[in-house]
């Protein structure tokens, strides 16, 4: 078939982990083809280029563009191509349809076309980006830390009466240092056969504490961030704190960013 120019195409896709399947549409709903590209900067380009051969193109219509396609995305929008963020098939379209990536992609623009799709994808870049991905760093040190901690303490109900009186009445940090200290040695082993590997588990869980991200560092970092993003949120009382759920940080950071497009005074 001769390729007219002049003709406005939709483009849908299937994304994945290692490939994405993409599809062309008229404005008509008439399917002219599909193919599979790899998921690298370099397929990339091809899918696009794949796409405009077809005709003009009006808009690529990405399943997932908050996790697989979010990097599809990023590249359609810096070649000026509007892109619409689309969920993936109910089950109820699955079941009368089935599942295939061919199909999804065909469905994606198809739901892009008759308008039931028309959510702008998030950029998922600058800012906002980087305070996600170190409140998901502090987040995870900080559970981490806590586990080893409430296994320490666990370990202490089973130690020698020795040690455990010694620790008993410790704070937490001071806890920490001395079983840091700690060494299996002759008094502890010629006091029973259990106080060596005692001692040396506190030890290697007050290591494990010590080689986790410094949350005091990862706090000052994301209030860095969050000061950048969003000039004087950080100063108003109750408004927000790096402990916060990540939805509700990375939530009231958008609001201040875009306060004009969300009408907010």
């Amino acid at each position: 078939m001769a390729r007219n120019r002049k003709m406005r195409v939709i483009g849908g896709v299937d994304t994945h982990a290692n490939s994405h399947h993409a599809a062309v549409i008229l404005m008509n709903g008439r399917r002219l083809g599909d193919r599979e590209f790899a998921a690298i900067e370099q397929g990339y380009g091809e899918l696009l280029a794949w796409l405009r051969s077809f005709g003009r193109l009006a808009m690529v219509a990405v399943e997932g563009t908050g996790s697989y396609g979010a990097a599809l995305y990023r590249h359609l929008h810096r070649e000026n191509v509007r892109v619409i963020d689309v969920d993936r098939p109910d089950r109820k379209t699955r079941r009368h349809q089935g599942k295939s990536d061919l199909i999804d992609a065909y469905a994606a623009a198809e739901a892009a076309l008759s308008g039931r799709a028309t959510t702008v994808p998030k950029a998922r870049d600058g800012l906002v980006e980087a305070i996600r991905a170190l409140h998901v760093a502090r987040a995870s040190a900080v559970k981490a830390r806590t586990a080893t901690i409430n296994q320490l303490k666990a370990l202490l109900v089973t130690a020698p009466p020795e040690l455990r009186e010694q620790m008993r009445q410790q704070s937490r940090d001071a806890l920490l240092e001395a079983c840091l200290r700690l060494r299996p040695g002759a008094d502890l082993i010629a006091a029973g056969a259990r106080g060596a590997p005692c001692t040396g588990g506190h030890r290697s869980g007050v290591g494990c504490i010590r080689s986790l991200v410094p949350l005091h560092r990862s706090s000052l970092c994301v209030r860095g961030e969050v000061r950048a993003a969003a000039q004087g949120l950080l100063s108003v009382r109750g408004s927000l704190s790096v402990q916060a759920p990540c939805g509700v940080l990375l939530r009231r950071v958008s609001v201040v960013r875009h306060s004009d497009r969300l009408g907010v005074a």
